[in-house]
């Protein structure tokens, strides 16, 4: 139960206007994983790192997060460790991916 209520407090459900960032300090972004149809809708902060937010998606897919990452539409992956998901290129409306960085998630 608690686990269900953090991921309903971390993402929001598709179509969901609810979330859309009013005051700048939000990413909101669409992110697929492997194995799941669905994609899933998140706010992220834009001060998050990118491993944060990689981290945050696994979770909500209910993947034990090893060494998650997270790239673009286009396949390139996001650089990781400390770097922020604005200064790593994301902007509002992105789709992107999770991906294992260690290998398969």
């Amino acid at each position: 139960m608690e686990q269900t209520r953090r991921q309903e407090e971390t993402h929001k459900g598709h179509g969901d206007d609810k979330g859309r960032d009013q005051d700048g300090r939000t990413l909101e972004v669409t992110v697929k994983a492997p194995g799941f149809i669905e994609a899933k809708e998140f706010s992220f902060a834009k001060n998050l790192t990118v491993a944060q937010a990689a981290h945050q998606a696994a979770e909500a897919f209910g993947y034990t997060p090893n060494t998650p990452g997270l790239q673009d539409s286009d396949g390139n992956e996001l650089p990781g460790g400390d770097k922020r998901l604005v200064a790593a290129g994301v902007r509002d409306g992105d789709e992107l991916q999770l991906i294992d960085t260690a290998g398969g998630v």
